[in-house]
């Protein structure tokens, strides 16, 4: 059936091509009734479409548990986003050349009551697909200028404040406004905010570009975040207004081993700076990594070797022992990185 769909087929002398996906369910391995039996087929369905689609599934008992745990952790999310549960931790984006602080990210973590902090491999695909992600999406936003703000009063001039976007934020037509109101909010310059994006998200959504070109001609940058992992890297340069790309933690991590790895790497930061763009490393854990990409010229580098993410307050201590990157809106501060803040 599925091959028989996938055939082009011909309508007002233009050729069509459609394709599809199975859930099957068999009475009465899966079920006795009707409703019993549509259900699993739909789980099966569900899960033949999340594996990348054109393929078909049956049913079984895991998906049922699957669904039912899934329920619960959406129940759990909305019940942790009215308590404020929810919040910021911020990692240091540094220069290679020298070690400064030129930015920083903000990654939500969840103050679970019983299973303590937790990190976004925990909650966060549930929470993306979930309704809560335009609520919390417009929180984080909000939050992480209004931090930014903070520190610069206090005299940390960050050059930049990293966020995150979830898919339903880039596809709604409330972007614009969210950030415009988080960024008044906050008093934040827009030059200071980064919106990060991965190549998955806007992959086959080509109209998403239009509101970051707006967003970017308001001062704002555009990250294409974990590049190199998606389908289309190359087009999604040409179609979308980015400032600066994110190179995967898969391929830093194994570039003092692996020739291709290091070759990979090499590669895109030479197609970054041929484009005008700048260049982060994710996942920078050994000087022997740090040391490749200098010499590489990738411009700054991300990971624990500079530091982990950190709450509101012990990164304003981690930002007191640093040098900054000189932001718009002051001088740099003077201080060294300590080895201790880093660690």
């Amino acid at each position: 059936m599925l091959t028989r769909l996938s055939q082009p087929f011909a309508v007002s002398e233009q050729a069509l091509q459609l394709g599809g996906s199975a859930g099957i369910a068999i009475a009465p391995l899966h079920g006795s009734g009707v409703d019993e039996l549509l259900s699993n087929a739909d789980l099966a369905l569900y899960r033949a479409k999340k594996s990348g689609g054109h393929a078909y599934r049956f049913f079984s008992p895991s998906l049922r548990a699957h669904a039912q745990s899934r329920r619960l952790l959406d129940s759990q999310l909305q019940h942790a986003f009215a308590n404020d549960e929810f919040e910021l931790h911020y990692q240091p984006q540094v220069r290679l050349a020298d070690g400064a602080v030129s930015g920083v990210e903000a990654l939500l973590r969840w103050r679970h009551p019983e299973r303590g902090l937790l990190g976004p491999r925990d909650f966060i695909d549930a929470l993306a697909d979930s309704p809560l992600a335009l609520d919390v999406g417009r929180w984080i936003l909000a939050s992480a200028c209004a931090q930014a703000a903070e520190w610069r009063s206090q005299g940390f001039l960050l050059a930049r404040m990293a966020v995150n976007l979830f898919p339903k934020q880039l596809y709604h037509h409330s972007l614009i406004a969210d950030v415009e109101a988080a960024l008044r909010h906050g008093r934040l310059s827009s030059d200071l905010l980064e919106l990060e994006i991965t190549e998955n998200i806007v992959l086959n959504h080509e109209e998403a570009a239009k509101p970051l070109a707006r967003l970017r001609e308001q001062g704002i940058n555009i990250a294409f975040d974990d590049f190199g992992t998606g389908y289309a890297s190359l087009r999604c340069l040409t179609l979308f207004p980015v400032s600066r790309i994110k190179i995967d933690r898969g391929f830093v991590q194994d570039i003092a081993n692996g020739a291709k790895s290091a070759a990979v790497v090499r590669s895109l930061i030479g197609m970054a700076q041929s484009l005008g763009l700048e260049v982060v490393a994710e996942g920078v854990e050994t000087t022997a990594q740090a040391a490749f990409l200098r010499n590489e010229r990738c411009e700054e580098a991300q990971g624990h070797l500079y530091g982990k993410a950190l709450s509101a307050a012990d990164f304003a201590v981690y930002l007191s022992l640093a040098r900054l990157v000189a932001a718009p809106g002051g001088p740099s501060r003077e201080t060294v990185v300590a080895t201790a803040a880093a660690s």
